[in-house]
Formats: C-alpha cells, structure tokens, sequence
C-alpha cells in the first residue's frame, strides 16, 4: 500500500494538464488505481472518486476544481482504454 496524507514517506509525482499548466499530482497512479477499482460505477461516481481521493493527497484551490477534475478524469481515461485493450 501507499502513504496517506498524515503519514510521512516519499510521495510519487506525476504531471497532469491543468487549466493548460502542467500539474504535479502526487499519488496519482494509486488515485487511479482506486477509482479503476470501483466497477460498475457511473462517470458521476467515478469523477466524484477521482475529485475526493485527489483531494486527500493534493492541494486543490476551490476556483480550479473543475479543471483539475478534467485533467485526472483525462489520465483515469487514458489508462482505463489502455487496460481495456490490453485484455
């Protein structure tokens, strides 16, 4: 498993387009991870997953949380396609 927010460790980084900047988010992959888990789950429901657990482990300023949204929902995107075509 992985660190949470209260806990101290290395966190893993990866970038994300926000609002056209690139965007640090740590913990993405394991935010992804969980949302890819949740089968059966709606887009609404999906999204919401994403928006929350990105929030525990990033700072989200309220104004930008559609953008960020948009930015995670791509990457959750892009790798459920890949899982999907890998079989």
């Amino acid at each position: 498993m992985f660190n949470g927010a209260c806990c101290p460790g290395k966190a893993t980084t990866r970038q994300i387009m926000v609002g056209g900047q690139q965007v640090g988010i740590a913990f993405l992959d394991q935010i992804i991870e969980k949302a890819l888990a949740s089968e059966g789950a709606s887009e609404e429901e999906l999204k919401a997953i994403l928006l929350r657990e990105l929030k525990i482990f990033n700072y989200v300023p309220s104004s930008a949380e559609d953008e960020y949204l948009h930015g995670i929902w791509e990457g959750f995107v892009k790798e459920r396609s890949r899982r999907s075509e890998r079989g």
